[in-house]
Formats: C-alpha cells, sequence, structure tokens
C-alpha cells in the first residue's frame, strides 16, 4: 500500500479497502466447543447466599437483643436520677420554708405573750 507523498494529495479510501488481506469465512466462525463453552459458562455468583444473609441477620437481632434493653435501663436510671434530685431539691427548700415558719410563729407567740403579761 502507497500512500501518497505530497502532503496536500487526499488518502483514497478505496486504495486502503483493496489492499486489506481477504478474510476467511471459516476464521469468523465460532468452533461447535466453543458455542458449547459459552452456553456452559458457569460464572460465580455475586453477593451473599441464603445462609450468610440469615447469618447476618441472626447476628443483628442478638446484638440488638443485648443493646436495646440496656439502653432502655440506663435511659430509665437517667430519667428516675433527675427526678430524685429534683424532689430532693423541693424537700430541702420545703425544709428551709418550715424553719422560717417556725420562727414566725415563735415571734408571733412571743409578741403575744408580752402583750399578755403587759409588757
Amino acid at each position: 500500500m502507497s500512500y501518497p507523498t505530497d502532503k496536500k494529495a487526499p488518502i483514497i479510501q478505496h486504495d486502503i479497502i483493496e489492499h486489506t488481506p481477504p478474510t476467511n469465512e471459516f476464521d469468523m466462525r465460532i468452533s461447535n466447543d466453543e458455542k458449547e463453552g459459552l452456553v456452559n459458562l458457569n460464572m460465580p455468583k455475586e453477593g451473599l447466599s441464603k445462609f450468610h444473609l440469615i447469618t447476618a441477620f441472626l447476628a443483628i437481632f442478638l446484638i440488638m437483643s443485648m443493646f436495646i434493653p440496656k439502653i432502655f435501663i440506663a435511659n430509665n436510671i437517667y430519667y428516675t436520677s433527675r427526678e430524685i434530685s429534683r424532689l430532693h431539691a423541693e424537700q430541702e427548700l420545703l425544709y428551709e420554708e418550715k424553719i422560717r415558719l417556725q420562727r414566725e410563729i415563735e415571734l408571733i407567740n412571743n409578741k403575744h405573750l408580752m402583750l399578755e403579761l403587759g409588757v
């Protein structure tokens, strides 16, 4: 196959087609062994098998069955302790109020006693 030496001259398409080697019809066919090989091709399956999938779900279920009660109990303990501390603060406040009221009662009793004695 000869190309033109002149850079401006175009390459003619039919020259390229004419110089290609002829193809043999036998080269284009697939043998019966190759056909059977393609039909019986054993591709490995991708993904998880049923056994592995069931095992994974069981593992997740076991983990959740252990941690969900722990989380529930921890939350209950937290909220109960908050309630206890709130009630304890109220108790201290009421105790201080009780002491203040007792002092007031004592002062009123002293004034009343003084008035009765005529001082």
